[in-house]
């Protein structure tokens, strides 16, 4: 499983696996889906172990923040490696993404 997803009153963290591909992306978003709902007010991305996302990751990203957004909740990353924030930033999500 490539993301394991913790749930504490209104704040869900996810524990971000190694890699945020193509092929791990519809499990990923699937999984979002299922708990993202009208109860979570806050997303905790945890990316200590993440070291590459494609661009379907970054979708997925971008789905939960405005998912986000349209609840006034948040989108927290955090722990974000050089690599990955390397990346969020060539596409211009660290300017407007949450991260600690």
């Amino acid at each position: 499983m490539s993301v394991i997803m913790d749930r504490d009153g209104s704040v869900l963290t996810m524990h971000m696996g190694t890699t945020m591909g193509g092929q791990e992306a519809p499990e990923w978003n699937a999984q979002m889906e299922r708990e993202v709902d009208e109860n979570v007010e806050t997303v905790i991305m945890d990316c200590s172990d993440l070291t590459y996302i494609s661009s379907s990751g970054l979708r997925i990203i971008l789905k939960i923040q405005k998912k986000m957004d349209l609840a006034d909740g948040e989108l927290i990353l955090r722990n974000v490696s050089p690599e990955v924030m390397e990346i969020l930033s060539s596409v211009g999500f660290a300017e407007f993404l949450t991260i600690e």
